[in-house]
């Protein structure tokens, strides 16, 4: 997908509704799904990290797809209170490997979470529109280099 003249990167958080590791598992799934499909046929590449309750996410496309695909996760009943860090124009996507990639943090991350400090509790809110794309791009390529778990690949 090679970026067009209104290329747009949308950056979000939001709290995840899921109780359970496992209603967590069942929910990321769907995501991966239905928003696989539907990413590729409107030119949207995404990624997503999950940790501690939140989700941070990064949507790159068309500005018009994007805004469609955040108006989808604001009334999605899996997020709670979905609020923007960043949404502008960019001059190439970050994230052109997938429509939709996935990565949860774990206890090994924490030398990620440092660089922008977000060590002990992990607030989304106090990202800045730089940390919070550096910290999904950091991810990203740790990620495709270490192949973690493979359903969210």
């Amino acid at each position: 997908m090679t970026p067009g003249p209104d290329l747009q990167r949308l950056i979000y958080y939001s709290e995840s509704v899921a109780k359970a590791p496992a209603d967590l598992d069942g929910d990321l799934r769907n995501i991966i799904q239905s928003s696989r499909r539907k990413n590729h046929d409107a030119g949207v590449t995404s990624f997503l990290l999950v940790h501690q309750g939140w989700y941070l996410q990064a949507i790159e496309g068309p500005k018009a797809a994007v805004k469609t695909v955040f108006e989808r996760i604001q009334v999605d009943p899996r997020h709670r209170a979905p609020k923007v860090i960043a949404a502008r124009a960019a001059e190439q996507r970050c994230f052109s490997g997938s429509t939709m990639n996935v990565r949860r943090l774990t206890r090994d991350d924490d030398l990620l979470l440092a660089r922008v400090k977000q060590t002990a509790t992990f607030e989304p809110h106090r990202l800045t529109a730089r940390n919070a794309l550096a910290l999904l791009m950091t991810a990203s390529q740790s990620q495709a280099r270490r192949k973690s778990v493979l359903w969210l690949n």
